[in-house]
């Protein structure tokens, strides 16, 4: 995998992690998207926890999970355009609805 996509710096990804490093939280949760090999731009979801920390409260050890989610997120915006959609034909009938009496 190479470099996270511009969007992943400003949603606060990177923050997710940062703040079990440093002490200020026990689990995080992370979505982002990363250029693969081929140059496609997918989607990652990352959960994990720390499991050590030093004496000062700096994490020395964390586990989790990092999970593609590109087909989620296709399936997520596929919902959003097709609210859109019906949202917009709603609207466009809306002229030749009667309602009530």
């Amino acid at each position: 995998m190479g470099r996270p996509h511009s969007s992943g710096r400003r949603n606060g990804s990177r923050g997710a992690v940062r703040r079990p490093r440093r002490g200020k939280a026990d689990y995080y949760d992370a979505e982002y998207r990363i250029r693969d090999k081929k140059g496609r731009w997918r989607w990652l979801f990352e959960r994990g926890r720390v499991v050590e920390r030093d004496a000062n409260g700096v994490a020395l050890r964390m586990v989790g999970v990092c999970m593609d989610i590109e087909e989620r997120k296709e399936a997520e915006l596929e919902y959003i355009r097709s609210q859109r959609r019906l949202e917009t034909a709603l609207e466009s009938a809306r002229g030749g609805m009667w309602t009530g009496i």
